[in-house]
């Protein structure tokens, strides 16, 4: 699905690419490298671009991933202390900053237009385009993932100590940003197939990570039967 929307005329590829791309860098930042400032300079200027692609949703689907996992490991101090805001309102106001005020600037009603009409109506207005009901992504997500969402062993991949590990448990990190973005584009009464596409990718890669481990320690019976279902399975799933 993340390939497939690739080669649509829509933006949302290319707000998923930076999204990811910042959720990436974060980790990175925190993961313990000397290369942290420079990590969150391009975390920073990630979001700034993915907000230019489609608005607020850039800091929110991040923001809400990012407070969940500080809270949830009690390191959001750290966090606070370390993340650099200053700086990092400065790149995002660099890099988004001249578009809006050229914005506001040709075109009077363009607050109104962004803000009200194209974010709090589009996320509250019942008589707004594409209405869908709370379960339209779960369903969604189930239905693009199959068949490897099957896949056993995906939950229980982030089930290591996080509080103890911190970042050094990227699996807990990609799904908390699975779990908030899918609640709060859930909330929305406006629904599209394209939205749920930055929540495609890390959901790839813990699956990615969970098979790993499952080959490495399934007998070679269970590696056999599970390998030929999802070699058939993933083709059907493809068409």
């Amino acid at each position: 699905w993340y390939l497939h929307v690739s080669r649509f005329l829509v933006i949302d590829s290319v707000f998923s690419f930076f999204v990811v791309l910042s959720l990436y860098l974060f980790y990175l930042a925190n993961s313990g490298t000397k290369h942290s400032v420079v990590y969150y300079q391009g975390f920073y200027a990630a979001v700034a671009l993915a907000f230019l692609a489609k608005g607020i949703l850039a800091l929110i689907l991040p923001g809400l991933a990012i407070l969940l996992y500080a809270l949830w490991t009690r390191q959001w101090m750290r966090l606070l202390k370390e993340s650099r805001l200053l700086q990092g309102l400065f790149i995002f106001l660099l890099i988004a900053g001249p578009w809006f005020a050229w914005m506001s600037l040709h075109k009077p009603d363009f607050w109104n237009v962004f803000f009200v009409r194209e974010h709090l109506s589009r996320f509250v207005a019942q008589d707004f385009e594409h209405q869908e009901g709370w379960y339209f992504y779960p369903v969604l997500l189930i239905a693009f993932l199959s068949p490897w969402i099957l896949f056993p062993g995906v939950l229980r991949i982030a089930g290591t100590d996080v509080r103890k590990d911190g970042f050094k448990n990227p699996a807990a990190f990609l799904l908390l940003f699975i779990f908030s973005s899918l609640l709060f584009l859930s909330l929305s009464r406006s629904k599209l197939a394209t939205y749920i596409l930055p929540a495609i990718a890390p959901f790839c890669v813990v699956l990615g990570a969970a098979w790993a481990g499952w080959v490495e320690n399934s007998s070679r019976r269970l590696k056999i039967f599970f390998s030929f279902f999802f070699m058939m399975a993933a083709p059907a799933s493809c068409r």
